[in-house]
């Protein structure tokens, strides 16, 4: 699954996102594991996520 979270939206602890915030529920240890269209959606997620 992958969530976004636009700036200004509540947190979990009740504050609010300084800017955009993705989960892409990977770690480290199975980030190999992307298919090569895997690999573009979590780059594009990145790039989403450090856009202005």
């Amino acid at each position: 699954m992958i969530y976004d979270l636009r700036a200004g939206r509540a947190l979990v602890d009740g504050t609010t996102a300084a800017g955009r915030r993705i989960f892409f529920g990977l770690y480290r240890d199975n980030l190999h594991h992307l298919t090569e269209e895997g690999a573009r959606l979590f780059n594009a997620a990145l790039r989403w996520a450090a856009a202005r």
